[in-house]
């Protein structure tokens, strides 16, 4: 009986020391988290069922609380505010503020007070019931670290959207439980963009992180393609598919669910140096005793919120009554074998380019103001049903193409084409913009014929996109338009300086200008007559390509005679065009004309 008890010191030693290895050996511990993958250790039940709270609890209430012991002080009750200034945000935002400032100071006061109190310190009611509060923590300071700075805490109640979060996480979650399942990984975790964002997929954070998995972007980067025209992390599928990959190599490196969730907030790093540091893997005491200057509230709570989350959405019913979840996301799939505008995409598709968006979210700004296209091979979702009439749709149109000609370079082509210089270079494989020649023919990406405009290129799309009417049956083969004649009158281009000036803000360059616009620096230079990338400001206004016209020089024409042509001066043109000399121009030379001053 001896030997076998010491048998069992023996492996109760050896089982407490792999559970202590540092990262590389935790995949030891993964036989206790099988079982029971996600452990409520007693000592995070204040930290739960503060959470718990949090979620269940309208967003006309703040709750006080200590933001260590998670003690709550006491909940305020703004519904009456609301109800007296619900039209007058500003004043409702300030009288809320005010409230619970002072109400912060009263709680620090009192626990200060508490904290010189002896036996005979006549305490009112009040006190005695925060006194209470704190009768189970240790220590005779505890009262004066409870009144520190930034010790008191004031949390908004989220319940309204965690019910809307409940009703619409049912459109991904069947999708989302099977990307996980595939990877092998419990199916709870779907249930991560509750805490993170309540399923909403326009979240996006102080610190950059966007969508419903909450990506910030180097992260995403990693798993995701996240550049100017496509972020994946706004997506709420395409981003599951990389949360199940970081949350797997999380629990590959720490080997208990507890510290893998942490770690989605905290960085698996970050867990790893805790685990060493503490030399343990028990998630309640390093949330208790880990002290790191990133590890703050935010983290140490990130997992308490993951439990709370999972204990409200089972018992939503008896939390907020009923729920009818949406129905499950259903779509079509098509990958994309040439650029194309949101424009047309959506008239294939026979849908409004908000339904399409609505689809296929991690499309970019700029593809969804008309300024890029969504690029080949993108693999596009449409309502479900509608792939065939899209391909349909799809092949009858015909890629136009333009033959370049003299004096034309690729930002005159894309303006005219309302396209952009790289959605050019991509699709004929054009290193340098400067490596093009007359005759040569260019492929187009599907879009609109072009709007020509004599001696003037085409307006860039507007800022947001037109909702198209109902889509017209696609004609079986798309005609580039021909070419209009110069006019004799003076050309009178309809524009406006808003629509094509930037005001250079604090730490902008001409570069990262150049980059949001799909420009050149050398092209925003001479535009704006600027010698030296440095010489910016802010507040300085930056004419844009497609903010002038051009004029090809002819026989007899002078600066003065071409300014009065356009109603400009001499003056302006000299300096938009870096004439050095007047009288030097040469017939055949090409102007740029400002539209407006």
């Amino acid at each position: 009986m001896q030997s076998v008890n010491i048998l069992r010191v023996v492996i109760g030693t050896l089982f407490g020391i792999v559970l202590v290895l540092p990262p590389g050996g935790l995949r030891a511990a993964q036989t206790a988290s099988v079982a029971h993958p996600f452990p409520y250790p007693p000592a995070l039940r204040p930290q739960v069922e503060f959470w718990q709270r949090v979620f269940t609890t309208s967003r006309q209430t703040v709750i006080l609380h200590d933001n260590v012991h998670m003690i709550v002080y006491k909940e305020l009750d703004f519904q009456p505010l609301y109800e007296a200034h619900a039209d007058r945000q500003r004043t409702l935002a300030r009288l809320r503020k005010q409230r619970v400032e002072r109400e912060i100071r009263h709680i620090r006061t009192t626990l200060r007070k508490l904290h010189r109190a002896n036996r005979t310190t006549r305490l009112t009611a009040e006190e005695r019931r925060i006194k209470r509060l704190f009768s189970d923590i240790p220590g005779s300071r505890k009262f004066l670290r409870a009144a520190a700075e930034g010790r008191v805490r004031s949390q908004t109640g989220i319940g309204e959207k965690f019910r809307q979060g409940i009703q619409i996480s049912g459109r991904y979650l069947d999708e989302m439980e099977a990307i996980f399942r595939q990877a092998g990984l419990p199916v709870e975790l779907t249930r991560l963009p509750l805490v993170e964002s309540t399923f909403n997929i326009n979240a996006y954070s102080k610190a950059g992180a966007a969508g419903v998995w909450q990506f910030i972007r180097s992260t995403g980067r990693l798993f995701m393609r996240v550049d100017g025209l496509i972020d994946e992390r706004r997506d709420p599928l395409l981003s599951a598919q990389a949360a199940a990959k970081l949350l797997k190599a999380n629990y590959d490196r720490l080997g208990t669910w507890p510290l893998a969730i942490t770690a989605y907030n905290h960085g698996q790093a970050g867990m790893v140096r805790a685990v060493r540091k503490l030399g343990t893997t028990d998630i309640a005491r390093i949330i208790r005793s880990y002290k790191s200057r990133r590890f703050g509230f935010a983290s140490r709570n990130f997992y308490p919120e993951f439990l709370a989350a999972l204990e409200v959405e089972k018992n939503a019913t008896a939390y907020f009554g009923e729920i009818k979840r949406d129905a499950p996301f259903r779509y079509d799939e098509v990958a994309l074998d040439g650029y194309l505008s949101l424009g047309v995409a959506a008239r294939c598709a026979n849908i409004s380019t908000e339904r399409l968006i609505e689809f296929n979210p991690a499309l970019g700004r700029s593809i969804r103001r008309g300024r890029r296209f969504i690029p080949s091979g993108y693999r596009l979702r449409l309502p479900d049903g509608t792939a065939d009439y899209f391909r349909r749709q799809y092949a009858a149109l015909d890629i136009n193409s333009h033959t370049v000609q003299p004096g034309q370079t690729l930002d005159i082509i894309a303006q005219r084409y309302r396209t952009s210089v790289k959605a050019l270079q991509e699709l004929n494989h054009i290193p340098n913009v400067n490596f093009i020649r007359v005759g040569q023919r260019l492929r187009l990406p599907h879009t609109k014929a072009p709007t020509v405009v004599a001696q003037a290129p085409a307006a860039p799309a507007p800022s947001q996109p037109t909702p198209p009417e109902a889509a017209p049956e696609l004609p079986t083969t798309v005609v580039q338009a021909p070419v209009a004649p110069a006019p004799s009158h003076t050309p009178q281009p309809e524009s406006s300086r808003s629509d094509y000036a930037h005001t250079v803000q604090h730490g902008q360059t001409l570069g990262t200008i150049a980059q949001r616009y799909q420009t050149t620096v050398a092209t925003l230079k001479k535009l704006n007559g600027i010698e030296r990338v440095n010489f910016i400001r802010p507040g300085q206004q930056l004419r844009l390509p497609g903010s002038y016209a051009t004029h090809t020089v002819q026989r007899g024409q002078t600066l003065d005679t071409i300014a009065k042509r356009y109603g400009t001066t001499a003056g302006v043109l000299k300096r938009l065009n870096g004439v050095k000399n007047p009288r030097l121009l040469r017939i055949g030379q090409t102007l740029y004309i400002p539209l407006s001053y």
